[in-house]
């Protein structure tokens, strides 16, 4: 059986921007963005292949797409990684 690719992840609770978690897995913001749920902008209801994102900005400003750490580690799971706790 082959190892799973390691992540590092902080120990506490937080919200990835979008451009964070590019940077965590070495990927393209274009890539990551075919990956990723947009919570009230997409009229579907979420695949479990994707992340989900909410948007934390107030109705009237531009959107500010956040990703919860539980939601980053079950997607993880689901690819394949091992999510470390540093």
């Amino acid at each position: 059986m082959s190892e799973k690719p390691r992540v590092n992840l902080p120990s506490h609770d937080f919200f990835y921007t979008i451009e964070q978690v590019a940077l965590i897995l070495s990927v393209p913001e274009s890539w990551l963005d075919k990956n990723i749920y947009f919570t009230g902008r997409m009229p579907d209801a979420a695949h479990r292949s994707k992340m989900v994102a909410i948007n934390l900005a107030e109705q009237d400003q531009r959107p500010k797409w956040r990703i919860s750490e539980r939601e980053f580690t079950r997607w993880l799971a689901r690819k394949g990684y091992k999510v470390i706790r540093s």
